[in-house]
């Protein structure tokens, strides 16, 4: 059962990564969040394993292995399985997306893609990250993939 909704927050990057990473999150029905989240930060998901389904503002969208999910700015979230989903969980933090002219607050992406480029984009990021790239190489990465992000996937209504 899915609880209440709690509110994420993320300050700016102050000397730290611009982003937060989170690989290889497994949600089985023994080991699940029970909360829906929401924050002002967009959220992009790559499913890595198995399959489950992502609740965005109450839509289910299915989410298996090689699926993206982009989590628009303020939309109420949660990722689960009813068997076993493993996926890598980027958020790239306000104070980058706004420097760099992306503003998740104004614009609303496709919340689900299937993008080889920007599944391997993740990955590669992933990877940097656990090899303990340097930072600069890892932001390289995020740029890239936010890049990609706004350049095919923003919907025409946005700002």
């Amino acid at each position: 059962m899915i609880n209440p909704a709690r509110h994420e927050e993320y300050p700016s990057s102050n000397g730290e990564a611009p982003f937060v990473l989170n690989i290889d999150i497994e949600r089985t029905p023994n080991k699940v969040s029970t909360e829906q989240n929401w924050h002002d930060e967009l959220e992009i998901e790559l499913c890595t394993e198995g399959e489950g389904e992502v609740l965005l503002d109450g839509k289910s969208y299915p989410f298996c292995k090689g699926d993206v999910i982009i989590v628009n700015s303020g939309v109420l979230h949660h990722t689960g399985s009813s068997a076993r989903i493993v996926y890598t969980c980027l958020i790239p933090r306000l104070d980058l997306c706004r420097t760099v002219g992306l503003d998740p607050t104004r614009l609303c992406f496709e919340p689900l893609v299937r993008d080889v480029e920007l599944a391997e984009l993740i990955v590669a990021l992933a990877r940097a990250e656990t090899d303990s790239s340097t930072l600069l190489f890892r932001c390289e990465l995020l740029l890239r993939i936010l890049l990609l992000v706004e350049s095919r996937y923003t919907l025409p209504d946005a700002e």
